[in-house]
């Protein structure tokens, strides 16, 4: 790792064994990846600063315990409180009790000892990474720092790792927060019992800061990932307006029979030869589920027509369907762009894709994030 790196961030951070009474944002979050593989995020196991140096848990470098083989194994953690690296022609065996660190010859490693943190021992990143040729490297991203070891031909460079891991370091540093800030403390214990407490008025209530209510359509046509989207959608607690055509309605039969029975409101897309495929498609859904559409996705130009005839017509403020070959983080983004925070009703259509689907959970976690109002599309509101 670079020299400057460690001069610039001089300062010692312990984030491991020090009590904290602040909460903890991002800045305090260290993620650690091998290869490409994102390790778990635990107080226990992310990387420290010792003394201007990244220090990593020792089973950072086992491939037994990481999954990741980078031609070096974790030997003994606590024989003769010793812990030993095994290369393929190289051994670093670090004595915990003396600071020290030696080679397979004896010999003395100038420099280099490991650091216990609440009983698990810490390796000098940069000095074993060295050692034994890896490479390592140190990367801020918007879920927090990245400390990543690879071989040197890894297959991803940290640019595009971070952007195909994004998600996922997402929604691991949101438990990771949530489940290590402390709770607030109570307004009777702010101040001690004998100091009088003046009374103020509250603040006024601000209004959210967005009040998107937001309806959601899936374009039923591929049946790829349509099973995917309603366990998702179920997870959420979220009810969704789910657009068959006749073909498709009697292909996943099964799962028309799921939508209906979990609440969602199934209609009938019919963008050519409107009439005759509503007709097919009610005919289709009154055999599969017994139950009849109202709801349909119809062309522009037909809508006021079907509309006086008493269908509830789908009218898309934005199209979320996925683009070709774009990454999962950057579809969910594109989402959030679409949407936007201003208060307003939207209609958004999605489609079952496999990629819709690879992404629904974290869409929807990110919705709720920024409290957006996800609306149940019975027909008497759309």
């Amino acid at each position: 790792m670079k020299k400057w790196i460690a001069a610039l961030l001089c300062a010692v951070l312990l984030m491991v064994g020090v009590p904290s009474t602040r909460a903890i944002t991002v800045e305090d979050v260290y993620f650690t990846a091998v290869n490409i593989s994102l390790l778990p995020l635990d107080v226990n196991t992310m990387p420290i600063w010792v003394g201007g140096q990244i220090y990593v848990p020792a089973g950072v470098f086992d491939r037994g315990q990481t999954g990741a083989d980078l031609g070096v194994s974790l030997g003994r953690v606590g024989a003769k409180n010793t812990v030993i690296l095994l290369g393929e022609r190289d051994n670093m065996i670090f004595d915990l009790n003396a600071g020290t660190c030696r080679n397979q010859y004896d010999e003395p490693i100038e420099n280099c000892r490991a650091v216990v943190r609440k009983g698990t021992a810490f390796l000098p990143l940069e000095q074993v990474c060295a050692y034994f040729g890896l490479e390592d490297s140190y990367t801020y991203t918007r879920y927090g720092y990245l400390v990543r070891v690879k071989t040197p031909n890894a297959p991803m460079t940290d640019e595009d790792f971070v952007e195909a891991a994004e998600l996922l370091m997402q929604t691991r540093m949101k438990d990771f927060i949530q489940a290590n800030t402390p709770p607030a403390v109570p307004p009777e214990q702010q101040n001690p019992p004998d100091v009088p407490q003046v009374p103020v008025d509250p603040p006024p209530v601000e209004p959210p800061a967005n009040r998107v209510r937001l309806y959601l359509a899936f374009r039923c046509e591929s049946g790829e990932g349509l099973e995917s989207i309603l366990t998702s959608l179920d997870r959420h607690q979220v009810k969704g307006l789910l657009l068959f055509t006749p073909e498709q309605m009697e292909r996943q039969d099964d799962l028309v029979r799921r939508a209906v029975g979990r609440g969602h409101t199934v209609g009938i897309l019919a963008e050519e030869n409107a009439q005759e495929m509503l007709d097919r498609g009610n005919e289709r859904l009154a055999h599969i589920a017994r139950t009849a559409a109202t709801v349909a996705l119809v062309p522009e130009g037909q809508r006021v027509g079907f509309e006086e005839r008493g269908w509830v017509c789908w009218d898309q403020t934005a199209d979320g369907r996925p683009r070709q070959g774009e990454r999962s983080a950057a579809y969910v983004q594109r989402l959030i762009q679409l949407i936007g925070n201003r208060s307003r009703t939207m209609y958004l259509t999605l489609d079952d894709s496999a990629a819709t689907a690879g992404v629904l959970d974290a869409a929807l976690t990110e919705f709720a994030a920024r409290e957006y109002t996800i609306v149940t599309p019975l027909e008497s509101r759309l």
